[in-house]
């Protein structure tokens, strides 16, 4: 079906995406929208994306010869019309056989960009640039429950590659060489998690998608759901958490409301810097931040709570949508008191409260006297335990010697050797006590 609609059918006219059309709408005018906002985000008009067809692909395709036939002839060399016909029959064949025939989503679980071949960087044989949507992926989303941002998320990332096609950021590894980016053109990696960001950095912000919280957060879900395991492939396109974690960093560029465009090119530079610790799942690089209603930064699915009013303004550090709360320790305070018991034979002193906030109580602490003397010191302030008089010391308690018996004859080749040892041994000492302790010892 892709080879008909990108090679044969070549216009996007009458197209239809999804069981009965479902999705046509949404991802028309999801389109257009994008190629308007990447061209205005080329701040030097060095790309062009504002020509790229959209388009739909169909298992039902492979049950029509009128579609089929020249299908197989794009794709094989038969010198015979006839053999053309008789191998297109036998595909149709086997389609029709297969459970929902062409209905099988098997059959276009895919999303393709594709670049015209071009003479002189002039597309040739009438072939324009495309995207084509699969109606197997679409089902797919839908049967994940996926299908509220996922599909717009799959047409954002295939432009993506249109992006890189255009800037050629995918094929060359020395473009940014000494910026402290990372390429390598032969990393499928690299290329299909840039895209990744790209589509969530397009889809978060306010002048593209404009999507909000629960949105994100589904084409987050859909990115991890496109992630695959086989790492020892070399087309391994990254795995299902890696994926994940650029998609929440390209949303999260987006996160500052009326944040300017970033131009493509500089964006592929700032995706490098960070690509290493994507691909080590870095908790920074792949925390979601997101914009609320009321435009207050939250960081999605790590635990923070909602920052509200002096929180807000005072607990997020600097920086374009990666920024992280300042955590504030809550002011803890524990109270100390250790009864005086005259009968233990230890001394105590009852201690006062202490504080384990921000301050201590007594401005004059040991502390203090370390602010004047050396730099800064760091919040919170370490806790200092009390101090005790008397360091406690175990009472002494009578133990009788142990009386060793000498091994009998046969039980070891060195008797002779361990009865003078025995025999010249010492006395065990005489056991001493301690007068605060009055509690005999008891026969094990």
């Amino acid at each position: 079906p892709y080879i008909y609609k990108h090679y044969i059918d070549k216009n996007d006219t009458g197209e239809s995406f999804g069981t009965d059309g479902k999705y046509t709408k949404e991802l028309l005018e999801k389109h257009q929208r994008t190629m308007a906002f990447w061209t205005e985000a080329d701040i030097d008009d060095s790309i062009s994306t504002d020509d790229i067809l959209l388009l739909s692909m169909h298992g039902e395709d492979l049950l029509d010869m009128d579609k089929l036939v020249p299908t197989v002839q794009r794709m094989f060399d038969f010198e015979d019309v006839n053999d053309v016909v008789a191998f297109a029959s036998t595909i149709r064949d086997f389609v029709a056989a297969l459970p929902e025939g062409g209905g099988n989503p098997l059959l276009t679980m895919n999303a393709i960009a594709t670049r015209a071949a071009r003479r002189r960087d002039l597309p040739i044989d009438g072939l324009r640039d495309s995207i084509v949507v699969g109606d197997g992926v679409l089902r797919f989303l839908e049967d994940t429950g996926l299908a509220s941002s996922g599909p717009e998320f799959v047409h954002a990332h295939e432009f993506g590659h249109h992006l890189q096609f255009e800037m050629d950021a995918a094929m060359r590894s020395s473009r940014y060489a000494g910026t402290g980016g990372y390429a390598d053109d032969g990393d499928a990696r690299r290329k299909e998690m840039m895209a990744d960001a790209i589509a969530a950095y397009f889809l978060a912000h306010d002048r593209g998608g404009n999507m909000g919280e629960e949105e994100i957060e589904e084409f987050v879900a859909t990115s991890y759901a496109t992630g695959d395991c086989s790492v020892m492939d070399e087309d391994h396109h990254g795995t299902p958490e890696q994926r994940k974690c650029a998609a929440a960093w390209g949303a999260s560029q987006a996160a500052p409301d009326g944040g300017g465009l970033v131009d493509p090119e500089a964006f592929v530079r700032e995706f490098d810097e960070v690509y290493g610790r994507i691909l080590a799942l870095d908790g920074v690089e792949c925390a979601l931040v997101l914009e609320d209603p009321e435009e207050e930064e939250v960081v999605a699915g790590g635990g923070w709570e909602e920052a509200t009013g002096d929180e807000a303004d005072g607990g997020y550090g600097a920086g374009q949508g990666v920024d992280i709360p300042y955590f504030q320790p809550p002011e803890i305070t524990l109270n100390i008191d250790i009864p005086d018991n005259s009968n233990s034979g230890v001394q105590v002193i009852n201690q006062p409260e202490i504080d384990l906030g921000m301050n201590l109580p007594n401005e004059e602490s040991q502390w203090d006297e370390q602010e004047e003397e050396g730099p800064e010191a760091a919040d919170p302030v370490p806790y200092i335990p009390p101090q005790i008089d008397q360091a406690y010391v175990p009472p002494v308690v009578d133990v009788p010697p142990v009386q060793v018996v000498p091994p009998t004859q046969g039980q070891s080749a060195y008797k002779p050797q361990i009865e003078e040892i025995i025999q010249q041994a010492p006395p065990p000492p005489p056991a001493t006590t301690v007068a605060a302790s009055t509690t005999q010892p008891t026969e094990a």
